[in-house]
Formats: structure tokens, C-alpha cells, sequence
């Protein structure tokens, strides 16, 4: 190849400079990411704070209004080489910028970001720049490889004059001001509820992708009844592709129960033909890990306002408490009041139960499931987790690890928000709980 590159007619010697340069850059980042295994073994690696470091609003008011593109409410928009999700109004207490309402984004951008970062808040009256705080969701403990789409959780503090504006729009960049046009995200407004009005659970489903899945209508007819049957207030589920009569399942749901449903594409220059699509998440399983916190945080955000707690899971899984008869009942029941306001979290082990030899005529699947694995998932292994919404910035949910690697990634789980709230419960085997996947 490289004799080509060198004496093949039409392929300069500029071109080859080229191609090995990028070779270069290829081994050098495998040897980071080596190395950092390697501390990461020695348990010496660099972990992202589980608590954000306070920083100062830094507002700047001499820049030209916004020349705007498009404005979107939820979905992909581009904003330099930031692809920008959603936008959510938080008025929790935080310690990224304390005392201060922030607008949180939900974004990607390709590989690691390091600069300084700036949001352009806008209402029909007025416009500010501030400075981001940039806080990248993907730890490198779970993979320290750079080359993919990133999750990023941007927050912008909103100053005062600015506080609660319904009509607020938010943009971002690496310049001050920009002057090129751009597109803007509507920044939501949850109803926000007091804490005796807040629904206790919110159930998350992230981005199902089932194009040619014939069973898995009745198969997720069965998996909502029992989250509506065990003390779902609400379902959110995210969909790429889907067949018809599964669209029809999720229409009835949305108008006769209390479901939600968000399409979703991938971001930048990502596939997004159906099949295509389907095909290339299912190739880049660690791309797509990096997608599926984009989801997972957009339906915390959601909920900061309404529910007490997100359970994050899969349409093949349920929470099955074993003391009551529904996870408000258990959550009530089992936590002190103090230690319910302090807890960030409530983790479940998982135990895994495989189909039966002579289900094939019941309309039921996880019912009929009656096998049970005889190994059962450690308590210091990662289960699913009822996730606090008044103190927690971002929630990530990944399998389990051995070693130094499980503890680290227990320590991941939830980035704190609320600095004094930092306590985090998980029970062990058969205490509460148990996740039963099918």
C-alpha cells in the first residue's frame, strides 16, 4: 500500500504525508486509551467529580441579536460542532452555579470537548451570552475511546432579568457572539408541583428500534400493564423505527394512559434510512451506548418538576418488589423520611428468568417465564435504579463490571447535583426488590 501511495501515477507524496500523519494520530490515541486502562486498574485514573465545582455567572451583553435558522422543541439542531437535543429549565438547587435558575442542554459533539463554551439565551424582548458550565455524560472508564459522538449536559445560568421568561430560546457556541445564522431550542417549562402533588414514578424506555419484530407487540402490551399495575405514573418511551401496529399500540396508550412518545433520529452525519439506521446501531454497540444517555437524561429532565423518582428500564424487565404491592407502597414503607430526602438513588439487583418450552400458545411472555437463572447478580454489581429527581444532574445506566471497574462505576452512576445530597442506597439481595429480565 505505502509503495503504491509513493510511485503509483496520480498519488503524491503530499497525499502519503497525509495518510501517515493519520496513522500516527490512530496509535496515539490507541496508546491513551491503553494507558489509561492502565491507571484505571492501578485505580489511579482521572474520574470526572461526582459533585460540580461552583462557578460564577459570566454574562457578556455586547453582542448582535441571534440571525435565527430554525427553532426546534425537541430533536437535533446543529450549533457549530455541538448537535443540540433538548432544553430544560431548572430551578432546583445546584452546585454548578449556586442560587442561580440554569437552562439545561442535552447535546452531542464528536470527540472530547475542550474549549470554552457559550450560551445565547433569547426572549422576544432581549438577548445575553453566558459562559457554559460543560459537563461531558460519558465517563472514560467505561471507554476511554474518543472517537464517536459524545453526550455532553450543558448548563446555562440564566440571569436575573431572564428568570422563568416562558418564551426563552438557547443556542451555543465557541464564539462570544455569533454572527452566522444558527438554530435555537425552545427551552421547556415543566408544571412545576409541589412535592405533595409530584406523581412518585416515572418509567423511561429508551430508543426501541423493531422494524421486522413480530411478537413484540403483545410482548410490550404485557410489559405496560404490569409498570401501570406495579405504580407507573407515567411511561416515556423513545422510538426510532417501529412497525405499524406497534405505532397503534403506542397512539392507544398515549390516549387512554399516561404515556409519552418522543421519536428519535441520530445526530451529524449518523444514518438515519430506517434500515440503515437500524443496521448501524446495531453494529456500534459503543456508539450506541453514547446515544442511549441523550434518552435517559432527556426523561430525567422531564420529570425534574413532576415525579419523585425515573426508573430507567428495558421493555423486557420489571421492578418486582417482593414486601409490597407497588414501589410507592415499598418506597414509603422501607426509607425513613430523612434518608428518602438524602438518598440520590435506589439500586435493585437483577435476577434473569428465560422462556418456558410450552409457552408458545399464551398471550403472556415474562408471565410465562418461569425459569430462573441459579446465579443470581451480586449486590455490589450495578441493578436498576429509582433515580431522585431534586438532586441528581445526570443518571447513566450501563451493564456491570468486575473489580476496580464496579466500584468506579457505582461511584458513576449519578452525577450529583445538589452537593449535601450525595447519599446513595442499594440494597442488597431479596432486601426490596428485584429486577426480573425475561
Amino acid at each position: 500500500m505505502l509503495q503504491i501511495w509513493k510511485y503509483g501515477s496520480g498519488i503524491s507524496q503530499k497525499k502519503l504525508g497525509r495518510n501517515e500523519n493519520l496513522y500516527d494520530e490512530d496509535v496515539n490515541d490507541a496508546l491513551d486509551a491503553m494507558k489509561y486502562m492502565k491507571d484505571l486498574a492501578r485505580g489511579t485514573a482521572f474520574i470526572a467529580p461526582v459533585v460540580a465545582k461552583p462557578e460564577k455567572l459570566i454574562e457578556y451583553s455586547r453582542c448582535e441579536d441571534l440571525k435565527i435558522s430554525q427553532v426546534a422543541s425537541t430533536g437535533w439542531i446543529a450549533a457549530g460542532d455541538f448537535y443540540l437535543f433538548s432544553a430544560y429549565y431548572d430551578q432546583r438547587m445546584n452546585s454548578v452555579f449556586p442560587g442561580q435558575h440554569i437552562v439545561q442542554l442535552l447535546g452531542m459533539h464528536y470527540r472530547t470537548f475542550n474549549e470554552t463554551l457559550y450560551c445565547t439565551l433569547r426572549t422576544p424582548y432581549t438577548h445575553t451570552v453566558v459562559q457554559a458550565a460543560v459537563r461531558e455524560i460519558w465517563q472514560r472508564a467505561w471507554d476511554p475511546r474518543d472517537h464517536f459522538y459524545i453526550p455532553y449536559l450543558i448548563s446555562c445560568p440564566v440571569p436575573r432579568r431572564l428568570k422563568e421568561d416562558p418564551h426563552l430560546v438557547v443556542t451555543v457556541s465557541t464564539n462570544r457572539c455569533i454572527a452566522e445564522k444558527t438554530g435555537v431550542l425552545k427551552v421547556h417549562f415543566n408544571r412545576r408541583r409541589t412535592e405533595d402533588a409530584k406523581g412518585k414514578v416515572a418509567v423511561c424506555v429508551k430508543g426501541l428500534d423493531y422494524l421486522e419484530h413480530k411478537t413484540y407487540v403483545n410482548r410490550f402490551i404485557e410489559w405496560m400493564e404490569l409498570q401501570l399495575l406495579l405504580g407507573a405514573d407515567s411511561v416515556t418511551v423513545y422510538t426510532y423505527a417501529l412497525t405499524e401496529k406497534m405505532f397503534e399500540v403506542l397512539d392507544f396508550y398515549k390516549k387512554n394512559r399516561n404515556l409519552n412518545h418522543i421519536g428519535l433520529t441520530l445526530p451529524g452525519e449518523s444514518p438515519n434510512l430506517p434500515h440503515i439506521r437500524s443496521s448501524f446501531i446495531w453494529r456500534n454497540r459503543q456508539q450506541k451506548r453514547r446515544h442511549e444517555l441523550i434518552p435517559y437524561n432527556d426523561c430525567l429532565y422531564r420529570h425534574i418538576d413532576t415525579h419523585e423518582y425515573v426508573l430507567i428500564i428495558d421493555t423486557d424487565e420489571v421492578v418486582i418488589p417482593l414486601k409490597h404491592s407497588s414501589w410507592a407502597e415499598m418506597i414509603e414503607s422501607e426509607l425513613s423520611e430523612k434518608l428518602r430526602d438524602k438518598a440520590t438513588s435506589i439500586s435493585v439487583t437483577n435476577v434473569f428468568k428465560f422462556p418456558s418450552s410450552n409457552n408458545t400458545a399464551s398471550p403472556f411472555y415474562m408471565l410465562e417465564n418461569r425459569r430462573r437463572s441459579s446465579t443470581m447478580q451480586d449486590k455490589k454489581d450495578y441493578g436498576k435504579s429509582f433515580v431522585k429527581t431534586t438532586n441528581v444532574a445526570t443518571n447513566h445506566l450501563l451493564g456491570s463490571r468486575s473489580g476496580n471497574q464496579a466500584a468506579l462505576q457505582r461511584k458513576m452512576s449519578h452525577r450529583i447535583e445538589k452537593g449535601m445530597s450525595s447519599t446513595r442506597e442499594k440494597y442488597g439481595r431479596g432486601h426490596l426488590a428485584r429486577s426480573v429480565g425475561g
